[in-house]
């Protein structure tokens, strides 16, 4: 067995990576966590690279202190939920691809992801503000 074999990760072990779940969140931030990384495994969700969750004091974080959770994206698909330039650019490439292909796109609704999120959010009792492109705060209704 080569090293290469042996560093290989399955994507179940990567997806355990990206969005594993940081220790010291608030009890609200544990479960909102919890409620995303569900869905963003039923929903096979490519983080991109980066670990979605982190805690609101996180040094490396500068906005996002008071809140409930950090989620990263980096980029990745993650953010088209939380972060309204992410979800334009993946819209945009939903509308080329079907152009090429002549699919009827006149029930496709622009920043349907971002909008159910928010609803989801809300019935948990917390809200999303984008910090950055690059991640958003979770913060108590």
């Amino acid at each position: 067995m080569s090293d290469l074999d042996n560093n290989y990760m399955t994507r179940e072990d990567g997806f355990k990576k990206d969005f594993k779940i940081p220790e010291g969140l608030s009890r609200k931030g544990k479960q909102v966590a919890n409620k995303i990384r569900a869905m963003a495994e039923k929903g096979e969700w490519p983080a991109g690279g980066c670990t979605v969750f982190h805690k609101p004091d996180s040094e490396n974080f500068e906005y996002g202190k008071g809140s409930e959770l950090i989620v990263c994206y980096d980029g990745g698909y993650v953010g088209t939920f939380f972060d309204y330039d992410a979800a334009y650019e993946v819209d945009c490439n939903v509308y080329d691809c079907a152009k090429e292909f002549g699919w009827d796109m006149s029930e496709h609704k622009p920043y349907s992801g971002l909008e159910k999120m928010d609803e989801f959010l809300k019935k948990l009792g917390v809200y999303s503000e984008p910090c950055t492109r690059w991640y958003t705060a979770i913060y108590k209704d």
